[in-house]
């Protein structure tokens, strides 16, 4: 055996991980990484002292459409980006990944508003609101609530990149010229792979003129375009598993990796304990245990009798 899918609860990750690792095996881990940093540290020190490679299954920012806007971003097609907006209806943690990645930067802090409200039928919405202002001057503005707003006008993702030179809204781009504001748009042209319709590249449709920004890496395989409808993505899982495979084989780094995974779920962190602080600033880096983590911690201990990494040593060997 190479690899290992972890996939069982975030709360199991940081022992199971460490099993894993102990028997020289790698690593594929779902989202998110784990439940606090401390338990994320753990994962991480138990994989680089095994010498096994460790990915993290986080997907979005691998989605056609998604690489597609950096893509254009690289070629300042909006200029210096300014301001990232994320409305996500799906985990937190994803859409502080593309947060991350469209700043390009490390971020500096964050302001958090974290609230839930009563629905019918003794239901519970949960809402999460989030400021992060990045060390070269970016702010992302983040916006998560479960279960997703049943108003048809509410799309499940939504993301707006502004620049000094125009804005990226989903697959629209709106960019300033010398002969005023010019609006593409971002579109698949797919072929049939034995009758499944598949993407073979993307492109940039400006008044009819197509450009290809992307090809599809993977278009010789059966598999579909679903994120374009759903935000689900069968390229993503393909791009997963072909990353910790090449690092196995190939001896070198995960193309996402836990460090990057522990910097989305930092993030949430920070975002949570600003709440609790009554939606006080929260700089990063976090430099030790918040209230919000030890929160969690506590929840751990009453779920399973011991504290998450007091016993972790003693229940791995």
């Amino acid at each position: 055996m190479d690899v290992v899918d972890l996939c069982t609860p975030p709360d199991t990750h940081h022992i199971i991980a460490k099993i894993i690792a102990e028997h020289s095996v790698h690593i594929f881990c779902e989202t998110p990484i784990a439940i606090t940093l401390p338990c994320a540290d753990f994962m991480i020190k138990a994989v680089s002292k095994a010498g096994v490679k460790m990915e993290v299954s986080e997907n979005y920012h691998r989605m056609l459409i998604e690489r597609s806007r950096f893509k254009l971003l690289e070629e300042g097609i909006i200029g210096e980006v300014s301001r990232v907006y994320n409305v996500n209806y799906r985990h937190c943690y994803h859409g502080m990944s593309l947060l991350r990645l469209y700043a390009k930067s490390e971020a500096r802090s964050v302001t958090g508003a974290c609230k839930t409200f009563s629905l019918r039928e003794g239901k519970v919405e949960r809402w999460d609101h989030a400021i992060i202002h990045f060390k070269n001057h970016v702010v992302a503005i983040h916006d998560f609530c479960s279960p997703r707003p049943p108003i048809p006008w509410r799309r499940t993702r939504y993301i707006e990149v502004d620049g000094t030179s125009g804005c990226v809204v989903n697959d629209e781009v709106f960019s300033l010229t010398d002969k005023g504001p010019k609006k593409l748009k971002l579109r698949p042209l797919t072929v049939s792979v034995n009758g499944i319709e598949v993407p073979e590249r993307i492109v940039i449709d400006d008044e009819g003129k197509l450009r290809t920004v992307l090809v599809n890496p993977y278009k010789r395989y059966m598999l579909s375009d679903r994120e374009i409808q759903t935000g689900g993505s069968l390229i993503s899982v393909a791009d997963m598993l072909m990353s910790i495979a090449e690092a196995v084989r190939k001896e070198t780094e995960p193309r996402y990796g836990a460090l990057q995974a522990r910097k989305d779920l930092e993030l949430h962190i920070a975002m949570r304990e600003s709440s609790l602080r009554g939606s006080k600033p929260v700089k990063i880096p976090l430099t030790s245990l918040t209230r919000y983590e030890r929160q969690v911690h506590r929840r751990y201990e009453e779920k399973y009798g011991h504290k998450p990494l007091d016993d972790a040593l003693t229940l791995t060997g």
